[in-house]
């Protein structure tokens, strides 16, 4: 014959171990949801850094092709928006600032670059290149 506190006991017990195992699978959930977004965070902010750097070539391009360019324009990107900002006779008269900066779903990463113009040859030399 069965007894009412062992029936009890049972019942107990099966129901301290499912609310264990559900808080186990509730932490199992949230850590993987954690990694995920993490993970999808690591890649858009290289995403968002080869944008910015994208936008510093781009711009370099088009110093190339005009020595007195100066202005801020957009850039086209699937995956983002890219800013690009030129600056001329900064910090000194023979040197350009290209502000690149692209943000990608909510990151943003901006590259500074100053280079200096020659304004007889067209010639362009790298002076600084700072990551933000």
């Amino acid at each position: 014959m069965i007894s009412k506190t062992n029936g009890q006991a049972a019942l107990s017990f099966v129901l301290v171990m499912g609310a264990i195992g559900l808080i186990i699978a509730l932490l199992l959930s949230a850590y993987a949801v954690s990694f995920i977004s993490g993970a999808y965070g690591y890649q858009s902010a290289q995403t968002a850094g080869a944008l910015a750097e994208s936008g510093v070539y781009d711009a370099l391009i088009q110093l190339a092709r005009n020595k007195d360019m100066a202005g801020t324009y957009t850039l086209p990107a699937s995956q983002g928006t890219v800013s690009v900002s030129v600056t001329s006779h900064t910090p000194d008269t023979d040197k350009t600032t290209i502000v690149s900066s692209a943000t990608v779903r909510g990151l943003e990463r901006r590259i500074q670059t100053i280079v200096s113009v020659n304004q007889q040859t067209g010639l362009i030399s790298l002076v600084s290149w700072i990551v933000q």
